[in-house]
């Protein structure tokens, strides 16, 4: 019992004194996210917004989870992300992704649940970035 006080009383202490950065930070850690880095061929750029909204709405529909709401489109990095990503504890698949060079797209996925339940980040980057990329590469006729 007297150890369970002093545990509140210093996650008090330091909430109060302004160190809740480092309670936050300690939420950070443990979100489940991944990342990568993937090659596309030489494309117009005009298609990149038309193929992440097209990608986000197709995974959408065989998982759930998938939050499809844009909050934020990046006009030098030529990207979006959707469902506040920077923000932490949401519940949901939200993912940013950005062309920041001629060949290269760069996916982040988080996948919380409750209680920071892993709901297949890796599964999630491979899926998005696989249709992406066909996407992307496609060829207009």
């Amino acid at each position: 019992m007297r150890f369970k006080i002093v545990v509140v009383g210093l996650i008090m202490v330091l909430g109060f004194s302004g160190c809740d950065k480092i309670l936050n930070a300690g939420l950070v850690l443990t979100e489940p996210k991944a990342s990568g880095k993937y090659t596309v061929e030489p494309h117009n750029i005009a298609r990149e917004q038309i193929c992440i909204k097209e990608t986000l709405n197709d995974i959408s529909k065989t998982n759930p989870h998938w939050d499809t709401n844009i909050t934020k489109i990046y006009t030098g990095n030529r990207g979006l992300e959707t469902g506040e990503f920077e923000a932490v504890n949401r519940v949901g698949i939200r993912i940013q992704v950005s062309f920041r060079d001629e060949n290269n797209v760069y996916i982040n996925v988080k996948a919380s649940g409750l209680y920071f339940k892993d709901l297949g980040a890796d599964e999630a980057l491979d899926n998005f970035s696989n249709i992406l990329i066909k996407c992307i590469n496609k060829k207009d006729k």
